[in-house]
């Protein structure tokens, strides 16, 4: 899962300039319908006017595996039911905060997903990885 360009310049600094990062205390999980990318952008899922859409919060939800590689989602992560249509979710990325704040982390999904009015969208535990390379 690749970082964005912020969370990239955070790390750095913190490991060679000392600038503390400070870590949020909560991540938001968001979807998109446009990708975004290192310097974050993409189309994420609007909110308001009937969508029902918001970001998921995830707190310490997410374990390693036996060699500290991947991080994946211990249990599901359930967005709420689409009041209107979202269109065809392609990406997902992981913020600091529910609303505007920083993308610190996205992918492109394997399978994208049309979210119809009155569909869900869930992660099932496990299928949220996070892998650094």
């Amino acid at each position: 899962m690749p970082m964005t360009d912020f969370l990239e310049a955070k790390i750095l600094n913190m490991v060679l300039n000392s600038i503390p990062y400070v870590e949020p205390d909560d991540m938001w999980i968001g979807l998109f319908t446009v990708s975004p990318s290192d310097t974050g952008g993409g189309t994420e899922v609007p909110t308001g006017g009937g969508t029902l859409y918001g970001r998921v919060q995830v707190t310490a939800d997410f374990s390693t595996d036996d060699l500290d590689t991947r991080f994946s989602n211990d249990s599901s992560i359930d967005f709420p039911t689409a009041g209107i249509d979202w269109n065809t979710i392609v990406a997902v990325g992981f913020f600091d905060l529910a609303t505007a704040g920083d993308l610190l982390l996205y992918e492109d999904l394997a399978v994208t997903r049309n979210v119809d009015a009155g569909d869900t969208f869930s992660f099932v535990a496990d299928a949220l990885g996070v892998t650094l390379d």
